[in-house]
């Protein structure tokens, strides 16, 4: 299970654990058994409440893109990959803590809290590389041998922090998580693009 995996891979990886726990933030990660073996958290709904909140909240408005996902099923698909988590979380890599900033979202400080709310959590809902290699290991089987080759080229990747789905292109991890996104409908399209061929050139 991936969760297995990503533990084992981390323990036998040559990196340092600062170095670890600044690219996978691998302590917050409380990833389900499901993941990756076809578990879905689209029934009923934490996903479902997720998404409708953050494509009402997170839009393009007032000079500013802060779309995080350019359908709802994109969300939903990328939803599927994470941990359903506590209602209330304010942190983590869960589904709850991005529900709790969309929300935000509808009040107060969107360009701050959409991002976080997205996929890619922006390092308070988990950070944005361990995000990306929790959407694109199991939605793009062989793109990685492992988590850990997955974080180490997210590692050396620029991150510009904040995401929206205009992140399209670049070489930065922005782009990866665009893709890898999107991949979750589409990998036949997108996952050569999430492991970095054009428009995602470093």
């Amino acid at each position: 299970m991936l969760r297995r995996w990503l533990i084992g891979a981390l323990l036998l990886s040559p990196l340092s654990g600062a170095s670890c726990a600044a690219v996978l933030d691998i302590e917050e990660a409380e990833l389900d058994e499901t993941i990756g073996a076809g578990g879905s958290q689209t029934q009923g709904t934490p996903c479902e409440e997720y998404c409708d909140t953050v494509m009402a909240n997170c839009t393009q408005g007032d000079g500013f893109d802060r779309r995080q996902y350019d359908s709802r099923d994109t969300c939903l698909g990328v939803c599927a990959r994470f941990p359903s988590g506590t209602e209330g979380d304010t942190s983590g890599p869960t589904v709850a803590c991005r529900q709790h900033y969309a929300e935000l979202a509808a009040t107060s400080e969107p360009d701050v809290h959409c991002p976080i709310a997205g996929p890619g959590g922006n390092g308070q809902c988990g950070a944005n590389c361990l995000n990306f290699c929790t959407i694109v290991v199991p939605s793009c089987p062989g793109a990685y041998n492992n988590p850990i080759e997955c974080a180490t080229d997210c590692g050396r990747l620029p991150d510009l922090e904040d995401y929206n789905v205009t992140m399209d292109a670049g070489g930065h991890v922005q782009c990866r998580l665009y893709h890898a996104s999107v991949a979750t409908l589409a990998p036949d399209v997108h996952c050569r693009h999430a492991k970095g061929a054009s428009p995602c050139v470093p």
